[in-house]
């Protein structure tokens, strides 16, 4: 266990941030739709080796429905892709701490940003979400070099 939390560290040291933007969106709001609402918010990650480091995407889905109501009246689908050089190979159980820690601390200040603007310009209040992610991201695994 000591080795996996060594090779862990040696690759957070080791990585650079190379890119970072939407590969994706989408929103969808029901004309009849207003808050209050439930809402939640689900992640899901996988990466890709590349030959100078590695691709992690993370999709990040907001749904909200009205109080009292089964229907989605409100959402948003958003994949970021995020590039990294690295001279560490990923491999799937180091994604699976890094896209718990590293990927969602870099990633969520878009989403949350993203939310906020596409929730005013949908007609509806201002949506801010914690500050802190509330859930693990689900992976899955895609770790072919491209």
């Amino acid at each position: 266990m000591a080795e996996k939390g060594n090779i862990y560290n040696n690759l957070i040291d080791d990585i650079e941030l190379k890119d970072l933007f939407i590969l994706e969106s989408s929103v969808k709001r029901e004309e009849n739709f207003y808050p209050p609402a439930k809402v939640s918010v689900e992640t899901e990650c996988e990466y890709q080796n590349t030959d100078n480091g590695f691709k992690a995407f993370i999709k990040y889905s907001l749904e909200a429905t009205e109080k009292k109501k089964k229907q989605l009246g409100f959402t948003i689908y958003v994949k970021y892709l995020v590039t990294y050089n690295s001279k560490i190979e990923m491999t799937d159980n180091l994604f699976k701490e890094f896209s718990d820690t590293v990927l969602v601390i870099e990633t969520w200040p878009y989403f949350r940003q993203y939310v906020h603007t596409t929730t005013l310009i949908s007609g509806l209040p201002s949506l801010i979400l914690q500050l802190k992610v509330s859930h693990k991201p689900k992976q899955t695994r895609k770790n072919k070099k491209s």
